[in-house]
């Protein structure tokens, strides 16, 4: 095979097809939507551990000290999905 076919093969599956309709916002988008998503999770998470941290206030030190550790590792989890949607992309949308 010709090397200018070869070439024109690695490019040709990156054109969109006509009449194809894309689930979900455009890349471009992701990424800003997922920004606001991660910020209000983030200010819920920290109105939350803050209610439930004004109400521990008479727990002694080493009662006090794992909640926090854990509240401040764990928000991730709620976070972690909208990570994982901001970086997929749908095949050849890289």
């Amino acid at each position: 095979m010709a090397t200018y076919l070869s070439v024109r093969r690695k490019f040709a599956s990156r054109h969109a097809v006509a009449g194809v309709l894309k689930s979900g916002p455009e890349p471009i988008m992701r990424k800003p939507l997922a920004a606001i998503a991660i910020l209000a999770i983030i200010a819920i998470w920290i109105f939350l551990v803050g209610t439930i941290g004004s109400h521990m206030t008479d727990w002694p030190f080493w009662l006090e000290l794992p909640f926090y550790i854990i509240a401040g590792v764990a928000w991730i989890l709620p976070v972690r999905p909208v990570l994982r949607w901001m970086n997929s992309a749908e095949p050849g949308q890289d």
